[in-house]
């Protein structure tokens, strides 16, 4: 089941989207072995990512056990993109188990100091 949650970050600052994984009761899901992606687009039906991660490469599983995932956007894959609101997604992606587990509007301000 995915979780719907609305973000707002400024462009040029480095963020950490930590996911608390859960399963159907609620408790922690155990994510050993998960691989992850995580996409913002423009909009949800828009072909082209803006922003695209990976388990490895931005993505990292940061307490398996507990279920606790961390997507880092670094501040320079901000700098250059549009202001305003954009559709993103997290999924797993093992094969036979896809599922997006969290998704929403996230806004990206123009940062004030530069």
């Amino acid at each position: 089941m995915s979780i719907e949650s609305n973000h707002i970050s400024f462009k040029g600052e480095d963020v950490i989207f930590r996911l608390s994984v859960v399963n159907s009761s609620g408790a922690a899901q155990n994510v050993t072995g998960w691989t992850f992606a995580a996409q913002w687009r423009r909009t949800a039906e828009g072909t082209a990512a803006t922003l695209s991660y990976t388990t490895g490469t931005g993505i990292a599983i940061n307490d398996a056990t507990a279920g606790v995932v961390d997507v880092t956007i670094p501040d320079t894959d901000t700098d250059g993109i549009a202001n305003g609101e954009f559709s993103y997604g997290v999924k797993r992606t093992n094969a036979g188990s896809e599922a997006v587990l969290a998704h929403g509007r996230w806004t990206f301000l123009k940062d004030i100091v530069r």
